[in-house]
């Protein structure tokens, strides 16, 4: 017990004077997530109730390598992204428990208890100081996978349909896998609301990737839809287009299709490469996928399903699977 009490204090000097620490027992680290992985998550308990929880902590001091500037636009990144995350309620995106805690060294938030990332299930465990035995080697079996995709595609059909907003940024790090095994959407640091959520078309501010702006600031170019380059304009299919890579690095244990490296060249080039793509390129897909992912990478947004069309494909191969076994 000693040691969990010295992973305590150690986590409660970080958070001084952050309520957080008074509400709960914080005890070791099991997973990171966000943008660049900036959020450490630990395990924990709320005092009052005994209840488990996750506590999100991002320690200001981790990003001094950075400019004044980048520095600021992180810290304030990161609290966007909670702010919307708290405001948002489905059982597909990631349940707040308490809201964003700010101190001079830390930002700190609860949630639900997440197992890990999806950036660190595929083997990407950055920021992590010591990795639990449960990442260690992680395998996700096909039929897992099936299940937290439609999960996904369920809670973008709430997003896009329902509470018209555009994610801006599905990509492993924004995906948490919780403690009861549900795939979850977070990681809202880039959303747009609808400029007229009313309208039976709604349409949504584009806002460009911008080059003298560090690539952690904003969305993840490996996984962007390629219209942010060849037409300057965004939509709910952005984000279908997103989904459809994600689709594929899952399969390709972690590899996206493309590596722009936070280069915006580099992710031009790639977008002027996926007006050719082939289907052959998709082999790491299963089979029974790789048309919807092919359509879903289009460089024309019209002609990607939209997610209640990709929750029908998904929720077919999901029980066809079943019936097999």
């Amino acid at each position: 017990m000693d040691m969990f009490n010295k992973l305590k204090s150690a986590v409660s000097n970080v958070l001084p004077g952050n309520p957080l620490s008074r509400d709960f027992d914080i005890f070791h680290q099991v997973a990171s997530a966000g943008p660049g992985l900036l959020w450490k998550v630990f395990s924990a308990t709320k005092k009052s109730t005994k209840e488990e929880a996750s506590v999100y902590l991002f320690e200001k001091k981790s990003i001094e390598r950075y400019s004044r500037q980048d520095r600021d636009a992180i810290v304030e990144m990161l609290r966007v992204g909670v702010q919307q995350l708290t405001k948002l309620r489905h059982p597909k995106i990631l349940a707040v428990i308490q809201p964003l805690e700010e101190s001079r060294e830390a930002l700190a938030f609860a949630t639900e208890p997440v197992f890990a990332s999806l950036s660190n299930v595929l083997g990407d465990l950055k920021s992590i100081t010591s990795v639990p035995k449960e990442l260690q080697d992680y395998q996700l079996y096909d039929v897992e996978i099936k299940h937290g995709l439609l999960q996904l595609t369920e809670g973008l059909g709430f997003l896009h349909n329902d509470a018209k907003i555009m994610h801006r940024n599905i990509c492993p790090e924004a995906i948490v896998l919780t403690k009861l095994g549900c795939w979850k959407l977070s990681g809202f640091e880039f959303c747009v609301r609808s400029s007229d959520p009313q309208s039976s078309e709604p349409s949504y501010p584009f806002q460009e990737w911008r080059t003298n702006r560090a690539p952690v600031t904003q969305p993840n170019l490996d996984f962007m839809a390629p219209e942010y380059v060849l037409t300057m304009m965004s939509s709910p299919a952005s984000d279908m287009f997103s989904l459809g890579i994600l689709i594929y690095t899952v399969f390709a244990k972690g590899k996206p299709l493309f590596q722009c490296r936070g280069e915006l060249s580099a992710f031009r080039q790639n977008a002027e490469e996926l007006r050719q793509l082939r289907v052959s390129l998709l082999g790491a897909v299963p089979e029974e996928l790789r048309e919807n992912v092919k359509l879903m990478l289009n460089t024309e947004p019209t002609v990607r399903p939209d997610a209640p069309q990709l929750s029908k494909v998904l929720t077919y191969f999901s029980l066809h699977h079943f019936a097999l076994k």
